[in-house]
């Protein structure tokens, strides 16, 4: 099944498909992400000539790991955010 993804959420191996349990596939639906979907995450791209060359990628659904979630649960000035104030900065 082919998803969107923006490709600037690359993290090590892994690609951040969305900030909750829900991606949008090609047309716009709505999917559900569960741990071992095997899914073909996309974004549309242009090449320096301006032709279509989107960016493409292959895998199977993963949890975020916790380093992730660490990251994704802190506001931009390093602090937790509100209702996460056991969360430290790493």
């Amino acid at each position: 099944m082919r998803v969107r993804a923006h490709f600037n959420g690359v993290f090590g191996n892994f690609l951040c498909l969305s900030h909750s349990a829900v991606c949008k596939d090609e047309s716009g639906a709505e999917v559900v992400l569960r741990g071992g979907m095997l899914l073909t995450p996309f974004d549309e791209d242009t090449d320096k000539n301006g032709e279509r060359d989107d960016l493409i990628a292959t895998g199977t659904v993963l949890p975020s790991p916790d380093s992730v979630r660490s990251i994704d649960a802190m506001a931009a000035n390093g602090r937790p955010v509100a209702g996460d104030a056991n969360r430290t900065a790493s």
